[in-house]
């Protein structure tokens, strides 16, 4: 056998491992990756200090027996075995650092000799081949185990990521210093996903008390109530708690909140109407339309009722345009005075409410019907109808403000409340997706929520200062009608952002000015515009910039976890849950040995794309090349500690390299990539794929992904499709550079930091 042949032969089945499998099959591949050829084509055993007892347990299994106090003894009485038996392939021969006689067994020479020859008895496209599988499979390995690790450095360096995935982080920290061994918790690691998938809204009740979370809502009270009470919808909800029951705890929830301004009397008000509605009947939860109408047909009736509603709720306070207090009770006792100019409003206003408790209950009774026939059960579409139907009636508490008397009193933080709503919806989706087990879209509404409610609150104040700052610097050539529909956007701006008096003030002095504008009070418009935008500026400095940062780089984050979550939770049986990974997972491994030593010698492999520059011998010219890159061969490594005099800072390992390729098998890994199943395949010759070369390789750190630059000769072997193969005639050379997956086979030597 040549050596080519042998080193071939090494790079399929090697490991430490294999010595003690059970069969000759794996023995021998084991025995030739302890063996040499030597010039007259006789295949040596090495042996020596380092790997006799190994060799012990191999020759147990064909025929040796006895204790051996000494290596010397062992050794003669494993080649006494061969002679005895007269082995007509295996020769014995002792070389390097050993205390044995150098010594060997003469076989049939000239059988090895014929072997190595004609290779007729090594197939070298099926091991070819059988290389290039390995190598796919371990840089798909490879990649995997750098995912997870990733993954669990990710878990532990952000406390939100934990508190939404508490029970994968538990199992990764259990699998440990074993995370290589991954394909044995597969299982394991899917049921973590689904339970941690199942109970988002609960993580994210958990992720809002979390300590950034926290110190960001201390200093965003709107943000507070909508994550908070757009929560609380979704979990009573989770719970089955009924829709008239979670407006009574919204309301509660509130009693004393004052950031968006009168949104707290809003809820007070709708829930004592919701809860005046309540219905007598067993089967519905408020009064319906035909009933509500009776109340209305009858004035006496009617003044009765509103008489009650004041009892219950005349002290529901709203603040008032100047900052004083207007109460529901002043506003009943006027109606009193002005019962035919006043109720028209507040009736269509309790109108609304009812229409939509009607709409609320029916869907609820079509849930709850579907769910007691045999063979029947409710499904998204009826889920979805029920919580929109919710949202909307929560929705209607602004409603208030379309209540003309009311109206003219107090002032409405209408764009908060949308926003509001806005999230309270896709807290909705979350819901209904964990529900129906759509985790995809269980992840993109968390997303949503985070992202609106975080990185997007200080985009709107920046886009508000910036857009201010324009109409500011165009005040002095803006027509009168132009400047007025720029107050009117400006009000709109600084009534989403601060809704303070002051800005009122500001507000109406703008537009009190703008009525009247002239060459002399351009300038005062622009004064206070400017006051309105450093209120903005402002309000957007507060912000904490770490957190916002923070949670911009944890967004992507949650998307690429909870995805990856998602596919696998899905999964029916381990195997899926493996391909699933291998299609999402990207790069740690053995490759992290070269970085981590001073020195290391080993058999190396990358797969990778390269492009590069190549000269062919059968067109004389030169051409620019892309693809699979897939070269094997013997690589020098010194490892590189880039943080070694920063103190306090976690290493960064990275290597540098020199790889000398011997053999390219990129054709096998191309096909194998596509397909690998094929066992039909044309025949190559070792020619075909000798591809000696000489490469520089940066290993890049935590990653175990290399980047290299170099030139070879060769390879003759093109392409391989199912029955022929496409190969050059002329000798080709390549200057490449390559990014590939770094696969070490197996490792000579290495010396230690």
């Amino acid at each position: 056998m040549n050596p080519i042949s042998k080193l071939i032969a090494c790079a399929l089945f090697l490991s430490s491992t294999v010595a003690l499998s059970q069969n000759a099959y794996y023995d021998a591949f084991y025995l030739q990756s302890q063996s040499t050829t030597d010039r007259s084509g006789e295949i040596r055993i090495r042996v020596n200090a380092e790997n006799i007892r190994s060799l012990e347990e191999v020759f147990r299994r064909y025929g040796l027996t006895g204790d051996y106090s000494s290596d010397e003894e062992l050794y003669n009485a494993m080649s006494d075995l061969l002679n005895k038996e007269e082995n007509p392939l295996i020769s014995f021969k002792s070389y390097g650092q050993s205390n044995f006689s150098d010594r060997s067994i003469s076989g049939v020479s000239e059988k090895a000799k014929s072997i190595g020859a004609s290779v007729s008895g090594f197939n070298v496209s099926t091991v070819a081949d059988g290389l290039a599988k390995f190598l796919v499979k371990r840089a798909k390995q490879e990649l995997t185990m750098a995912f997870f690790e990733k993954f669990k450095e990710d878990l532990e360096n952000y406390a939100e990521l934990k508190i939404l995935f508490p029970q994968t982080f538990d199992l990764l920290e259990v699998i440990g210093e074993e995370i290589y061994n991954f394909s044995g918790y597969l299982n394991m690691l899917r049921e973590a996903f689904q339970f941690d998938l199942q109970n988002l809204i609960p993580h994210l009740k958990q992720l809002i008390n979390e300590e950034n979370m926290a110190a960001y809502l201390k200093t965003n009270p709107t943000v507070d109530f909508i994550l908070g009470n757009a929560l609380l919808i979704a979990d009573d909800l989770q719970n089955g708690v009924h829709p008239g029951d979670m407006l009574t705890n919204i309301s509660n929830e509130n009693l004393n909140y004052s950031t968006v301004r009168n949104l707290s009397p809003s809820l007070q008000v709708m829930n004592l109407i919701s809860q005046s509605l309540t219905s007598k009947q067993a089967d519905q939860y408020w009064i319906s339309s035909d009933s509500l109408q009776l109340l209305f047909r009858n004035e006496t009736t009617m003044k009765v009722y509103l008489g009650l509603i004041y009892q219950l709720g005349k002290n529901i306070t709203f603040e008032n345009k100047r900052d004083q207090s207007y109460k529901l009770g002043t506003y009943l006792m006027a109606l009193s005075e002005n019962y035919n100019e006043y109720i028209p409003a507040l009736s269509a206003y309790i109108k609304k409410i009812n229409q939509q408790t009607e709409i609320v209950d029916r869907n609820l009774k079509t849930i709850n019907r579907l769910n007691e026939m045999v063979g029947q059960k409710s499904g998204y579409a009826d889920h979805y109808a029920f919580y929109t139907s919710v949202i909307d009636m929560v929705g209607l508490t602004v409603s208030i403000s379309q209540v003309q008397a009311i109206a003219k009193e107090a002032y409405f933080d209408l764009a908060k409340f949308d926003q509001f709503i806005e999230i309270a919806r896709q807290m909705g989706n979350l819901y209904l997706d964990v529900q129906e087990k759509n985790y995809f879209g269980a992840v993109m509404s968390l997303s949503v929520i985070l992202d609106k409610t975080i990185p997007k609150q200080k985009e709107k104040l920046d886009e508000a200062v910036v857009e201010i700052q324009r109409w500011t610097n165009l005040v002095n050539i803006y027509e009168d009608n132009d400047l007025t529909v720029v107050i009117d956007n400006i009000r709109r701006f600084a009534e989403e952002q601060d809704q303070s008096a002051e800005i009122d003030e500001l507000l109406n002095a703008l537009t009190i000015l703008s009525a009247t504008v002239n060459g002399n009070n351009r300038e005062a418009v622009k004064k206070i515009m400017e006051t309105i935008k450093g209120r903005i500026a402002n309000r957007s400095g507060q912000l904490d910039r770490k957190i916002l940062e923070r949670y911009t780089v944890l967004l992507k984050k949650i998307m690429k976890y909870g995805n990856l979550a998602s596919s696998i939770a899905k999964a029916e049986n381990s195997d899926e849950v493996e391909k699933i990974i291998e299609t999402i997972a990207l790069p740690a491994g053995s490759a992290s040995i070269k970085k981590k030593t001073d020195f290391s010698v080993g058999l190396n492999a990358y797969v990778g794309l390269s492009p590069g520059y190549e000269y062919s011998g059968d067109t004389e010219e030169w051409a620019v090349i892309f693809g699979v890159h897939t070269p094997v061969g013997i690589a020098f490594n010194w490892g590189k500690n880039k943080n070694e005099n920063e103190e306090g800072v976690k290493a960064k390992h990275v290597s540098n390299s020199l790889f000398l390729s011997v053999i390219d098998v990129t054709a096998f890994s191309v096909l194998r990539f596509n397909d690998s199943e094929t066992s039909e395949l044309p025949e190559v010759s070792l020619s075909n794929i000798f591809a000696p070369g000489l490469y520089y390789v940066r290993g890049v750190a935590k990653l175990p992904v290399s980047w290299g630059i170099g030139g070879q000769l060769g390879p003759q072997l093109r392409t391989i499709e199912s029955t022929t193969i496409t190969t050059g005639d002329g000798v080709t050379f390549s200057g490449k550079f390559f990014i590939a997956v770094d696969i070490p086979i197996i490792n000579f030597y290495s010396k230690s930091k």
